[in-house]
């Protein structure tokens, strides 16, 4: 688990709106060196809001990493597993970025805008995707820098959260009819109290990470690791499987040929509470079969579940499963490897 309890002696970095989250009442934790909102108070009334209402997010802890200069793109479309190059001013892409093995750095959200890039990272992950874009930077016309904590990252959950932004000055990264996910350049702490004073409710990362859990979102340092692949992970679509060469690129392509991926991100409905905090392995026979990544109480399902990845020859649905070091057990449930749309 990368959030903890904040203690006396440690200093995390505040998002660009931790005043506002104060004067909510917000009950703070750490998160890979940030402090963000845990809850605003009630982690089950947040909950419901998703479905209720429209609920608000402080996503300022995402790194964020700028590239300028007139080999961008071609520097990125050389790192990245998607197609960057062919990026038009002001389009938006997802893709993953890996390592040789094809397996997870991260998953980034791509802006290109100004002549430039703007690389949406993980939670706290800007630091790290500077350097190792830096570690490949040798002569191209190029800067690299990490904008991370300037700005404004505002995700909105609800009934067609689109109709609630038109007036805010901010740049939609994505958004379907439940969603919406957004960058704030320009005074993000006043859009936030604008967006609030809209009819919009406070949730915090608590509330968030069980609905993800529920709809099978991975998540950096969860499922998005580096012991894990694109494919494996449901996100195919962060891969061009017809561009050129990027690191890791013979691995991926061959497991997309040849059907090589052998494990599959699932849903998991456990019998018990299980602290995830280490390396849970999930036994058949008291055979190593799979790994849960992630575990929630889901007040929806009334029941704990979690995220794992199985080997799809133990991927049944239905099938049980053991837990190492626990009494508790995993029954396999819904098939989360495929592409989501």
């Amino acid at each position: 688990m990368n959030d903890t309890l904040i203690e006396k002696d440690i200093a995390p970095k505040n998002t660009i709106i931790h005043q506002e989250a104060l004067s909510l009442n917000a009950n703070m934790i750490e998160s890979n060196g940030w402090l963000i909102a845990n809850d605003y108070g009630s982690v089950i009334e947040e909950y419901k809001a998703f479905k209720e209402k429209t609920v608000l997010i402080d996503f300022s802890d995402n790194g964020v990493v700028r590239l300028s200069g007139k080999d961008s793109k071609e520097f990125l479309h050389k790192m990245s597993a998607n197609d960057i190059f062919n990026l038009d001013e002001n389009q938006i892409i997802t893709s993953s970025l890996t390592n040789a093995d094809g397996r997870f750095i991260d998953v980034v959200t791509v802006l290109a805008e100004d002549g430039g890039l703007t690389l949406i990272c993980s939670e706290g992950n800007g630091k790290t995707i500077t350097e190792w874009l830096t570690k490949y930077h040798f002569s191209e016309d190029l800067e690299i820098s990490d904008q991370s904590g300037n700005y404004g990252l505002f995700a909105l959950y609800g009934k067609d959260p689109a109709k609630i932004v038109p007036d805010f000055e901010g740049t939609i990264l994505f958004s379907d009819n439940e969603s919406l996910f957004m960058l704030v350049k320009n005074e993000p702490a006043e859009i936030w109290q604008d967006l609030l004073g809209s009819g919009v409710s406070p949730a915090g990362r608590e509330a968030w990470n069980i609905r993800r859990v529920e709809w099978g979102i991975p998540r950096y340092g969860y499922e998005i690791s580096s012991k894990a692949n694109p494919l494996e992970a449901g996100l195919a679509n962060s891969v061009s499987f017809s561009k050129g060469c990027y690191i890791g690129q013979e691995v991926i392509a061959r497991m997309d040929t040849y059907d090589k991926v052998s494990r599959q991100l699932r849903r998991i409905h456990l019998s018990g509470e299980i602290d995830i905090s280490g390396k849970i392995d999930l036994l058949s026979d008291n055979r190593i079969v799979g790994e849960l990544t992630s575990s929630v109480f889901s007040f929806e399902l009334g029941k704990q579940i979690g995220l794992g990845y199985i080997k799809k020859k133990f991927g049944e649905i239905g099938n049980e499963l053991t837990i190492s070091n626990s009494d508790v057990i995993a029954v396999v449930g819904e098939d989360f490897s495929k592409p989501k749309n």
